[in-house]
């Protein structure tokens, strides 16, 4: 199995005192999202997160549709 770039996604919701955002981390496996870490309260955790995963994965940062840019 090929290992695919990570991404982060941002989810909004919103409640009675406004919008919440939660981040997430995401690999795609077999054309399939996965989440790995959901529910960060912080976009840059979030970032970090990926950029430090790939680091140690060896995988090279690249783009993915509807990921939160860097």
């Amino acid at each position: 199995m090929t290992l695919q770039p990570l991404n982060c996604r941002e989810k909004i919701s919103q409640g009675k005192n406004g919008a919440s955002y939660r981040y997430a981390v995401l690999v795609v496996l077999q054309g399939r999202r996965e989440v790995l870490l959901k529910g960060l309260e912080n976009v840059e955790q979030a970032l970090y997160i990926e950029q430090e995963m790939e680091r140690f994965l060896k995988i090279n940062d690249t783009p993915v549709a509807g990921e939160i840019p860097r």
